[in-house]
This record gives structure tokens, C-alpha cells and sequence, in this order.
């Protein structure tokens, strides 16, 4: 769903493939009806727009999506064979952890734009395009203490204009190129990166 607010899905199963979100506007993000009757690989894709405080842990799903979330714990999940594992949107203050995002064709972690002072850590993400992609205009988030190995692309990747992230303690072996930061006044300290 690519700058198409307003949309509604309901009972699509998707295999080999999953539920991406983009947009430059809040709209794009939090107007959607997306109910967990959607699938993929038989996990339900996990929707959540204009939540405070929620826990969402403990189990399995076909992508999560938090649009417009603040203070939201995700830990425990496990997201695999999708496009993406988890994907925030115009959310800050959030916490993802103890997930495990795996063989997504795309990301395992996506902080897609607008989304500051996110919690990243002790989570795996394996054998994804990336393992963990924060793009443009996502300010001060901690990367921490996540495994991020055999992707195709990069284990870590910093965009352009998101400044100010923290990254401490990942590993990110096997992959092309272990962290790759395009971005400005980044804190990178006691992370391995072996054999990109």
C-alpha cells in the first residue's frame, strides 16, 4: 500500500510475498481497516494504527505494522517468510525486542519515516534483503544487542537525514555489507561486524 489512504483488506492469503506500507503523509499510514484475516504464510498480518501502550508479544504473525504508535511493546514475535518482519510508521517511543524477524524478502526491521526514539534491541534478524533499515527523516533511535546475519544486503543500513541513532553491541556477520550508516552525528560503538 503505497500512498493509498483509506484502504481495506480482508481475507487475502499471501505466499511468498506480504504486506508492505509506505507514504509521506500521516494519512497513508493510520486510515487503513486491516484485519487479521489477512495471511501470510499462515501467520495474520498484525495491524495497528493510533495505539498508546499496548503490548503486543508472544506470538506469530505475517508482518506487523505499527502506523502512528506511541509507547507500544513488541516482544517475543516471530515474523517470517513476508515482505517485511516489522514496520513503524510515524511511531516513536516504541520498543521492539526479543523478536525474531527472519527470511523476509525485503526487512526484517523497518523504521519507514518520522519514527524517533524507537527501542530496537535483542532481536534477530536473519537472511532478510536487510536486516534492520531505518530510512529517511527517523530521528535518535537505539539499535542494541540485535543479531543481524546473512542479508543479502546489509545487516544494519542508516539512510540519508536520520541522524543521531544509536547502534551498540549488534552483530552483523555474512551479510554484503555489515552496517552501512549514510547519515550524520551517529553513536556506533562495540558492535561485530565479520565476514561481510
Amino acid at each position: 500500500i503505497d500512498s493509498s489512504p483509506y484502504s481495506s483488506l480482508f481475507e487475502n492469503e499471501m505466499t511468498d510475498c506480504g504486506l508492505y506500507m509506505a507514504g509521506d503523509d500521516l494519512e497513508d499510514w493510520n486510515t487503513h481497516v486491516i484485519t487479521q484475516s489477512n495471511t501470510v504464510e499462515d501467520g495474520a498480518v498484525k495491524y495497528v494504527s493510533d495505539a498508546s501502550g499496548d503490548v503486543i508479544s508472544g506470538a506469530t504473525y505475517g508482518g506487523v505494522i505499527l502506523a502512528n504508535c506511541t509507547g507500544v511493546t513488541v516482544t517475543d514475535v516471530e515474523s517470517k517468510g513476508g515482505s517485511i518482519g516489522i514496520i513503524l510508521g510515524y511511531s516513536s517511543y516504541n520498543t521492539v525486542s526479543e523478536c525474531k524477524f527472519n527470511s523476509n524478502s525485503h526487512y526484517g526491521v523497518l523504521l519507514y519515516g518520522y519514527s524517533d526514539y524507537n527501542i530496537i534491541a535483542n532481536n534477530t534478524c536473519n537472511q532478510n534483503r536487510y536486516g534492520i533499515y531505518v530510512n529517511e527523516f527517523c530521528l535518535s533511535n537505539e539499535l542494541n544487542d540485535n543479531t543481524c546475519n546473512d542479508n543479502e544486503l546489509a545487516g544494519i543500513f542508516v539512510a540519508d537525514h536520520s541522524n543521531d541513532q544509536s547502534l551498540k553491541r549488534n552483530s552483523c556477520k555474512d551479510n554484503f555489507d555489515g552496517i552501512e550508516i549514510s547519515s550524520s552525528s551517529n553513536s556506533i560503538s562495540s558492535n561485530i561486524c565479520e565476514a561481510n
